[in-house]
């Protein structure tokens, strides 16, 4: 049992996409949560290599 407020990191796994754009990352990600019944609202984290198509303030996949 988890207390409340403790950070837990799980690795999901690795994932290939035909399309490397925002919308299939978002798509892959939300879809994989979703199926893992892990709600979305209770997950905070950031990670990318600095490309645009993951940090980019308007159509990056951080604003997604």
């Amino acid at each position: 049992m988890l207390k409340s407020g403790q950070v837990v990191e799980r690795f999901i796994g690795f994932y290939t996409l035909e399309n490397g754009n925002t919308a299939a990352f978002a798509d892959l990600i939300l879809t994989d949560l979703q199926n893992r019944n892990i709600d979305i609202i209770l997950c905070r984290g950031q990670a990318y290599d600095g490309a645009s198509v993951m940090s980019g303030i308007k159509n990056g996949l951080q604003t997604k």
